[in-house]
């Protein structure tokens, strides 16, 4: 029995997030990416394997399939328009714990914006998740922990969004 895509809920400058049911009936996030952006913009095989650190294919897309999460805090901060201070330092702990993890193992995110931290759902509704590795690099080598410097004329790393 093949995953049922259901609906989309999120899309980003190289990829499209949809909610599907797997076959045991687990609702997940499935992200997906058509083969030829892997040319110029290798994205979702870079998100996947800096996953696996911390897929299916098929002929004409990639497909990443993640655990479905609630709100992002982008959508949080523009229906509730204010957030209290006990909520906001919650939120601010939560991320800077994520940011510290990610560090933690060598890597920067490289695309930090509401829009890439989501709420969990269910019981796990109160904690943040930060999503989207598209852009995560190492900041230093594991091995030496030296480290990387930037490169002669490196462009901008990111997306640039409305949020």
């Amino acid at each position: 029995m093949p995953i049922h895509v259901n609906n989309r809920i999120g899309r980003g400058g190289f990829s499209h997030v949809y909610e599907a049911t797997m076959p045991e009936g687990k609702l997940v996030a499935l992200k997906q990416s058509h083969v030829i952006n892997r040319i110029e913009h290798p994205m979702l095989l870079h998100e996947a394997c800096v996953l696996s650190f911390l897929a299916g294919r098929s002929q004409y897309f990639e497909y990443l399939v993640l655990d479905l999460l609630g709100t992002s805090l982008a959508d949080l901060v523009k229906e509730q328009k204010q957030l209290t201070l006990r909520t906001t330092l919650m939120l601010l702990d939560q991320m800077l714990d994520s940011l510290e993890h990610l560090h933690s193992h060598h890597l920067i995110h490289g695309d930090i914006k509401p829009d890439n931290f989501l709420f969990g759902l269910g019981d796990n509704s109160e904690r943040i998740h930060l999503i989207d590795f598209g852009f995560a690099r190492y900041y230093r080598n594991p091995i030496s922990l030296s480290h990387h410097g930037l490169a002669p004329n490196q462009g901008f790393l990111g997306a640039l969004t409305d949020s």
